[in-house]
């Protein structure tokens, strides 16, 4: 009788401890998966050669490439060239690419990936096509081998340097915006004149071919910073080198020099240097 009490006793608490682990483990569920999410937003591998990463994605992100194939959007996915993108109103996509540049993009926008290669002199080849939103571009650095455009339909708008830029598509009419650095802008039409852009200026461009030219309002340190703050500069990557080695040879990979700070001083370097050039042609108009 005593054993078969403490039997049945013994079993009792078992099927008891049982039942609140089991219910202590559903408990933990969302915690387990809001932990597994934020890790999926911070752990991924860095960029390879020629590889632009997706660093954040929030809100409605699709991207389909090549051939039309809709790929799964998380954090670490890399765009393959002729990828086409859309980021619906209220969202926000950050691409990093191995070269140290950075893409923002926000708000009811679409893009064709075009093209991101880098050879191994050093050079770097970036052109996307933009149809709608807001485009914002970090360049902590731009040798005389790389190339950043955006393939607009009124022609193609070159980021010769390092710098701030951003580019707005809004039905018809598009404008870039030199917020540090120099702009070309090269019409797909011969019989129009090319366009330069240095900081505190825009270029607005009509589907009708029409250019204008205008000063915008100067930022401020601060502004700029809380620009480029939005370019998840707070996640390290590695970056390759522009230039070859003494030897002839690639430099190896080292540390990221695109950190926040690096970029925020070279930045303010190129806004002095310019302003000092052109006074007169900042914040000159307001548009």
């Amino acid at each position: 009788m005593f054993d078969s009490a403490r039997l049945l006793g013994l079993t009792l608490g078992m099927c008891y401890l049982s039942r609140f682990l089991c219910r202590f483990a559903e408990s933990l569920r969302p915690c387990v998966l809001w932990g597994a999410c934020c890790m999926a937003n911070i752990a991924f591998a860095l960029p390879s050669r020629n590889e632009a990463v997706i660093a954040e994605a929030t809100g409605l992100v699709t991207v389909a490439g090549p051939g039309g194939v809709a790929v799964d959007v998380a954090p670490g996915l890399r765009l393959k060239p002729r990828s086409k993108v859309r980021v619906g109103s209220g969202g926000r996509l950050v691409v990093v690419l191995s070269n140290g540049s950075r893409l923002l993009v926000e708000g009811s926008a679409t893009f064709d990936w075009r093209i991101f290669s880098e050879s191994e002199a050093g050079g770097s080849v970036v052109e996307l096509q933009p149809r709608s939103g807001l485009f914002t571009v970090a360049l902590p650095r731009q040798g005389p081998l790389d190339t950043f455009a955006f393939n607009a339909e009124q022609g193609l708008v070159y980021l010769r340097s390092a710098g701030l830029y951003q580019f707005n598509v809004q039905g018809e009419e598009s404008r870039a915006a030199c917020l540090a650095g120099e702009v070309q802008f090269v019409p797909t039409d011969r019989r129009l004149a090319p366009h330069r852009l240095s900081v505190g200026q825009q270029l607005a461009l009509s589907q009708q071919g029409q250019t204008l030219a205008t000063s915008i309002r100067p930022l401020d340190a601060q502004s700029r910073r809380t620009i480029i703050e939005r370019l998840a500069f707070e996640r390290e990557f590695k970056v390759y080198p522009l230039e070859q080695g003494s030897a002839g040879a690639p430099s190896s990979v080292r540390s990221s020099s695109t950190s926040l700070e690096a970029l925020m001083a070279r930045i303010e370097d190129i806004v002095e240097r310019q302003t000092q050039l052109n006074p007169s042609q900042i914040g000159r108009a307001h548009v």
